[in-house]
C-alpha cells in the first residue's frame, strides 16, 4: 500500500496568520480497533495502528508522505493492548497476556525503527478465577508508567515501572477500608518521579440527591512515601473537581466547580492547594458577571450557572494554575414523528434516539501560587454534532513560550473552518481564523492532537472511514 502527500500548502488568505499544513494520503481503518499518535522520531512521524489481527507501525516525513510500515512482533500470543507511550527515543506496548502462569501485564519497547528492544514483565496476577481489569496511565515527562488493577473493589494492586530502563520501581496493594461513591468523581496521577495518588470522593451520605460538601480521600503511593489524606470542601458543594500534580514545583492542586449557597447551580471556582502539608488551603471565587452572561444570558454569577465541566488543567512555572472549562449540553430525542405508541417495544422505529451534543463556551480562570484569582476569561464559540460521542468537538490544547493555543472547529463538519484561541499569560486573548477544510475531506479532532514542537501539532482526521494525519506549523 502506497501513500503520498496529497495536499502541502501555505494558508495564507487568513489575515491575522498564516500556517504551514501537510496531509497525508487516506488511510483505511474501518477494521481497525485503534490507533496512536507517536510522535517525532529523528526525522520521522511515527503512528501506530491496532488492525485487530496484527498490530503495525507506519512513519511519515516532514511532508507526511509515507516512509514505511512495519508490523510488530509480540512475544506473547493474542494481546490486550492497554496503551502506547510515546517517548523521546523509543516508545512502549503496555498490553495483558496469559501465560501458563496465569496473567500478566507487559511493556516491549521500539526504537525509532520499530525494532524490539527490551521488554519487562510489569504485574504477575496468576490464575484467579475472574479475569483482572489492569489500568495504565503515564507521567507527564512519559517516564513512569502506573498499572493498577482494583481487585474485587476491596485493594488496588498498584505498580510502577520506570520505562527508561524498564525496571520496577515498585508495587503496593492499597486497601480500600473506606466506601467509595458508585459515581465517585476518582482522579489518578502519576508524577515524573514515580509516585502515585489515588484520589476519590467517600460515600459520606447514602441520599443520592445529597448535597452534603463531598470528603475525599487521597492515597499516596511511592518507592518510600505512602500515607493516605483525607480532606472536606469545607461548606461548598461540589459540581466537578480535577487535580494535578505540579512536578516543578512539587505541589499537589485541584480546581473545583463549586457553590457556597446555590444547591443546584455551581456559583463559581474553588481553588485548593497544599493538599499534602499541614494546612490545606481553599479559596472560592464567584464567576464574574461578564462570564455569567456570556453563559446563561442573565449576570447571575452569584446564583449560579449550568452546563460547565472543567476540561484541563494547565500548570503554570510559578505554582499558579490555569482551569479550562467547557459548556458542555447534551440531549436524547426520538427520530419517529409517531408519538408514543402502545406496545412498541420490539419496534426498531419506535427505539430511535438521537444524541445531540453541544460544545460551546469555554471558560478560563488564572490562579496565582497565593491561592487569589489573577484573571478570568470567557472564549466564546458554538459547536453541535449529533450521534458522534462529541469527537470532533471541543479544543485542541498547546502549550507554548508565551501561553497557550486553544485550537479547534468552527462547525462540525467536512466544510468547515477552524480557529484558535491565543491566551498569554498575563490574561490576553486572541482569537484568529486558521485554515479552511473544504474540499480536503476531512474532518479533524482537535482533542486528540499530538503537539509535536513548540509550533507544530499532528491532528488525526476521520472522515468516512478514512484516517489522515494532518500536521500544522504556525
Amino acid at each position: 500500500m502506497r501513500f503520498s502527500v496529497i495536499a502541502v500548502f501555505l494558508l495564507n488568505y487568513c489575515l491575522l496568520r498564516s500556517q504551514t499544513v501537510s496531509i497525508s494520503d487516506n488511510i483505511n481503518i474501518r477494521n481497525d480497533n485503534g490507533y496512536e499518535l507517536l510522535g517525532r522520531y529523528k526525522n520521522n512521524i511515527l503512528l501506530y495502528r491496532d488492525k485487530m489481527i496484527e498490530s503495525e507501525v507506519m512513519a511519515f516525513d516532514e511532508q507526511m508522505r509515507m516512509k514505511w510500515q512495519k508490523t510488530i512482533e509480540f512475544e506473547d500470543r493474542r494481546p490486550q493492548m492497554l496503551d502506547v507511550i510515546g517517548s523521546k527515543d523509543y516508545f512502549s506496548l503496555v498490553y495483558r497476556a496469559k501465560n501458563r502462569n496465569g496473567t500478566i501485564v507487559k511493556i516491549s519497547r521500539f526504537d525509532a525503527a520499530a525494532d524490539f528492544v527490551d521488554s519487562v514483565v510489569a504485574v504477575s496476577y496468576g490464575n484467579r478465577p475472574y479475569n483482572p481489569q489492569p489500568q495504565c496511565l503515564y507521567s507527564e515527562n512519559r517516564k513512569s508508567a502506573l498499572i493498577y488493577n482494583y481487585d474485587q473493589n476491596e485493594r488496588i494492586e498498584a505498580t510502577v515501572v520506570d520505562l527508561d530502563n524498564l525496571k520496577v520501581l515498585w508495587s503496593h496493594n492499597i486497601e480500600l477500608s473506606e466506601n467509595r461513591r458508585s459515581n465517585s468523581r476518582e482522579n489518578i496521577i502519576v508524577t515524573n518521579d514515580g509516585n502515585a495518588y489515588f484520589i476519590f470522593e467517600k460515600e459520606s451520605n447514602p441520599g443520592f440527591f445529597s448535597r452534603e460538601s463531598p470528603q475525599f480521600i487521597v492515597h499516596k503511593a511511592g518507592p518510600r512515601d505512602n500515607k493516605t489524606i483525607r480532606f472536606t470542601l469545607q461548606d461548598f458543594i461540589c459540581y466537578d473537581i480535577a487535580f494535578g500534580f505540579d512536578n516543578l514545583n512539587r505541589n499537589l492542586v485541584g480546581v473545583a466547580l463549586a457553590s457556597d449557597k446555590n444547591k443546584s447551580k455551581t456559583s463559581g471556582t474553588l481553588f485548593i492547594r497544599n493538599l499534602e502539608r499541614d494546612s490545606i488551603s481553599m479559596n472560592f471565587f464567584h464567576f464574574d458577571d461578564e462570564t455569567a452572561f456570556a453563559i446563561s444570558g442573565k449576570k447571575t454569577g452569584s446564583k449560579g450557572l449550568n452546563d460547565l465541566k472543567i476540561r484541563d488543567l494547565a500548570l503554570r512555572k510559578d505554582a499558579g494554575v490555569v482551569v479550562l472549562m467547557e459548556e458542555l449540553r447534551q440531549f436524547s430525542r426520538s427520530m419517529n414523528n409517531l408519538g408514543v405508541r402502545p406496545y412498541a417495544f420490539n419496534d426498531p422505529a419506535a427505539a430511535r434516539i438521537t444524541i445531540d451534543y453541544y460544545n460551546e463556551a469555554l471558560v478560563a480562570v488564572s490562579f496565582n501560587p497565593d491561592g487569589s484569582r489573577q484573571w478570568e476569561r470567557i472564549l466564546p464559540k458554538k459547536q453541535f454534532s449529533q450521534d458522534d460521542d462529541a469527537v470532533y468537538s471541543s479544543y485542541g490544547l498547546m502549550k507554548t513560550p508565551a501561553g497557550m493555543r486553544l485550537i479547534f472547529n468552527d462547525e462540525i463538519k467536512s466544510e468547515n473552518t477552524t480557529s484558535e484561541y491565543q491566551l498569554q499569560g498575563s490574561g490576553n486573548v486572541d482569537r484568529h481564523s486558521l485554515f479552511s477544510t473544504a474540499g480536503q475531506d476531512i474532518l479533524l479532532r482537535f482533542r486528540d492532537a499530538l503537539q509535536i514542537g513548540p509550533e507544530e501539532v499532528i491532528i488525526p482526521s476521520e472522515y468516512r472511514s478514512k484516517l489522515r494525519l494532518v500536521k500544522m506549523k504556525f
